[in-house]
């Protein structure tokens, strides 16, 4: 029996040479086979990883998600007999699958095994399920005019732009992170306004960011108003279209100190509100505005029926004020 299991082995062990067979006969038989490696080891395994189409900032992300996946490679190769490399190379595709469909189920893995004391593993990884084919950048803002957000735009559309090639789920898998790229990408205009960033991504084939960005400091909105549906609407000089331009600045934790310039192209007239109150962010809130004036009137001049410029206050809730 002995001879029998060691001819075995000689034919299926390629690599290996059987030293010894021992056998302890009994209820329970146990085999004890030697074998030693004849000719070259394996000494050094090196791993040779093709990301192909992946941005080069996202390699990163792949290797903390594998995490050692070279060390893997080697302990399952290093030892081994060169001649043996083939047989075990089946051994290291199952290991490597195995891993990346734990840590990397957005990609599979092709594996090339050149065996030598110098081993080289070629490993590619391949994208697989549906991928981001394009990406789209939008910045908005309530508080700001959206211009002011163009320069920021470039450096966010390069920013998303690394998600293009890799897997949907993966860019969904990792939100935080590339949701963490495009706002760091817009940190100088943020800085420059005094802007908190608010990001969205949205994973598809075309992969929508958008960019949220306000402020605490600041208010700057341009409204326009039209009157339409009323018969006697522009009669008797009537003006039933206006532009309102408000701009403010947070003053302290609730107060906010504002001008609105009123435009009315019906008469040609302007009208400046200067006025102090809170935050627009608070639904209800209460102001307290001067008396507007048109440009037509001195600017030394009170309103008719006032001593100097009056003061009036009320509910605010976006209306004209007259």
């Amino acid at each position: 029996y002995a001879n029998l299991i060691k001819e075995i082995f000689d034919r299926v062990l390629v690599g290996y040479t059987v030293e010894r067979v021992d056998i302890t006969p009994g209820s329970t038989a146990h085999i004890t086979v030697t074998v030693t490696p004849w000719g070259d080891v394996v000494r050094e395994v090196a791993v040779d990883v093709d990301y192909g189409g992946i941005a080069p900032e996202i390699i990163p992300l792949l290797k903390d998600d594998v995490g050692n996946l070279e060390e893997t490679v080697r302990t399952v190769l290093v030892g081994l007999p060169v001649d043996a490399v083939d047989w075990a190379g089946g051994i290291t595709r199952t290991v490597v699958r195995e891993l990346l469909a734990d840590r990397l189920p957005e990609f599979r893995a092709v594996l090339d095994i050149q065996p030598g004391p110098r081993t080289v593993v070629k490993l590619e990884l391949a994208p697989q399920g549906p991928t981001v084919q394009d990406v789209t950048v939008n910045l908005k803002s309530e508080m700001l005019p959206n211009f002011l957000l163009l320069a920021a735009r470039p450096a966010v559309l390069d920013a998303a732009k690394a998600m293009r090639g890799l897997p949907v789920a993966f860019v969904e898998r990792h939100q935080d992170y590339f949701a963490a790229k495009v706002t760091a990408a817009a940190h100088p205009v943020a800085r420059r306004y005094g802007l908190t960033l608010e990001p969205l991504i949205s994973p598809a084939a075309v992969t929508n960011v958008l960019l949220t960005a306000n402020t605490t400091k600041y208010k700057v909105t341009l409204e326009g108003y039209l009157d339409v549906g009323r018969r006697d609407a522009g009669r008797q000089g009537e003006d039933t279209t206006w532009l309102r331009l408000h701009a403010g600045k947070q003053i302290g934790n609730d107060q906010e100190a504002f001008l609105e310039i009123d435009f009315l192209p019906g008469t040609v007239t302007w009208q400046f509100s200067p006025g102090m109150g809170l935050p627009a962010r608070v639904s209800h809130h209460h102001w307290a505005q001067i008396q507007p004036f048109r440009a037509t009137d001195h600017l030394l001049a009170a309103p008719a029926g006032s001593a100097g410029l009056a003061a009036t206050a009320g509910a605010h809730a976006g209306d004209r004020r007259k």
